[in-house]
């Protein structure tokens, strides 16, 4: 099958389940993901391992968008107005979960470097699940205004965590394989700042030049050619620098909504381009399941789910009570923040790149994940709002804060 067959045919299959999904009240996301695997070489075989590997470069364009939009939101008077309390609940939430899920993947006796990186991933929130249901139920209080701002800052202490595993697994490997020391920790701390800071300067400049330039565009037509023309731009500068597209599309999100106050206009733009790119990042995601890799991973892909929940749950009480948040914010925190989606998979797309070896048990286990914490993810967060008694079905709500989940 052709690269245009195959794209056209995974628009309209993610389509169709998308709306089965629907109609049967799941997320839409699972229904693309479950087309996937249909389609996939572990299933009916329409999409072959080959098709996976043309079309991943818009799997990247699409994970560049998602992180773009998430940099959109990364307003700094709103951050600062969030406060510590959230970020000492976000970064004791990570690392508490992020242990434990090293801790169980160790026990199972998987790759140590699956391990460190299942840790990471672990530590992410889905926003998009997590603000949809907040938006449907018109929620508003203490709870809300507190699971705003950490899935604000859980992207950025994901990010992070992130780019320091992939400094820490270079330095292990090339010191197992008999490499110098201090050469090795030289490389390392190179890379570590390269990828970090690096990424920060591309993101900076392109969000720089958009700033600059978008006044300027008129018509919905230049901006489309403009926003899709810079994500490109980022991922292509990334790789050819040698840096993280993920860090250099959110910084460029950041950049631009810090810099004009037109950045809701782009936003509007970005939502009228990024569906047809979400349903084929996800389907691949799904065609790239092998389902026989799942039957041997079931166990470890199970512990991920129960450590994750009990580290996401155990480490916002924690840090909720640390911090002195109000006792519902203690007590239903966690259960809102289990949902787990498009970061997670772009994580997992990242490992593979950089180490082909781990791909097919790290993306296995996520999407596993994915796959059930999109069901119930979603479940929790309604559960728990209501029982926050935050829900509020009424024609005319209170807005939920000043911080809202389209600024934060």
């Amino acid at each position: 099958m052709n690269a245009l067959l195959a794209v056209g045919l995974i628009l309209l299959v993610a389509i169709l389940f998308g709306h089965v999904f629907r109609f049967l009240r799941l997320p839409e996301i699972t229904g693309y993901i479950a087309a996937g695997i249909l389609m996939g070489p572990s299933a009916f075989g329409l999409i072959t391992s080959d098709t996976v590997t043309t079309l991943h470069v818009m799997s990247e364009i699409a994970l560049g968008i998602i992180l773009f939009s998430i940099g959109t939101a990364f307003n700094f008077d709103r951050l600062m107005a969030v406060g510590r309390k959230i970020a000492v609940v976000s970064v004791t939430e990570a690392v508490f979960t992020g242990s434990l899920v090293l801790i169980v993947s160790n026990l199972v006796g998987l790759d140590w470097r699956v391990c460190v990186f299942l840790a990471v991933i672990s530590m992410s929130t889905a926003p998009a699940a997590t603000m949809m249901v907040m938006r449907e139920v018109k929620s508003y209080g203490p709870l809300t205004d507190t699971i705003t701002g950490v899935v604000a800052i859980n992207k950025i202490v994901v990010l992070l965590a992130f780019t320091l595993s992939i400094a820490y697994v270079g330095v292990s490997s090339d010191v197992s394989s008999g490499a110098g020391s201090w050469a090795v920790l030289y490389e390392a701390g190179f890379t570590l700042f390269w990828e970090t800071f690096g990424s920060i300067a591309v993101g900076f400049l392109v969000g720089l030049l958009l700033s600059y330039w978008e006044p300027f565009m008129d018509e919905v037509g230049e901006r489309q050619i403009l926003v899709i023309g810079s994500i490109l731009l980022i991922v292509g500068a990334s790789q050819a620098l040698h840096v993280s597209p993920l860090i250099a599309a959110m910084a460029a999100g950041c950049t631009l909504t810090n810099l004009t106050k037109r950045v809701e206009l782009l936003g509007e733009v970005i939502r009228g381009l990024d569906p047809p790119l979400y349903a084929i990042f996800f389907v691949l995601a799904g065609a790239a399941t092998q389902l026989d890799v799942l039957k041997e991973l079931g166990a470890a892909g199970v512990l991920f789910v129960v450590a994750r929940f009990v580290g996401k749950v155990g480490g916002m009480a924690i840090g909720s009570r640390i911090s002195d948040m109000p006792p519902v914010v203690v007590r239903y925190l966690g259960v809102s923040m289990l949902a787990l989606a498009d970061l997670a998979i772009g994580l997992s797309y990242e490992v593979g790149r950089r180490y082909p070896d781990l791909d097919t048990s790290v993306s296995t286990i996520v999407l596993s994940a994915v796959a059930f914490y999109e069901l119930a993810g979603p479940l929790a967060t309604r559960f728990a709002i209501f029982r926050a008694g935050e829900a509020n079905p009424g024609p005319a709500p209170r807005p939920v804060s000043e911080a809202t989940p389209e600024t934060v």
